[in-house]
């Protein structure tokens, strides 16, 4: 064998296994980061129960205005109605 081949091919074995260690370690990075993001999706559900609640509470509290508006002028209509006879 010519000793070029044998050094393309030493090159390619070590490139081959540089290859592989590098896909190792970033297998095992890849890992780590999606075994830490446990608290950020329990920290993420938390914010968004939050939103909703918030949001809730404000559509809640603009029916309830709306609708004690609402019987207050009815309210005024009929009295009024009465008063004035």
């Amino acid at each position: 064998m010519p000793v070029h081949a044998a050094v393309i091919r030493s090159i390619r074995e070590f490139e081959s296994e540089t290859m592989k260690n590098l896909l190792d370690q970033r297998l095992i990075k890849s890992a780590r980061l999606h075994s830490d993001q446990r608290g950020i999706t329990g920290l993420e559900t938390a914010i968004v129960l939050i939103a909703f609640v918030v949001v809730a509470s404000v559509f809640a509290f603009a029916v309830l205005s709306t609708g004690l508006l609402s019987s207050e002028k009815s309210k005024e209509t009929v009295l009024g109605d009465f008063v004035d006879h």
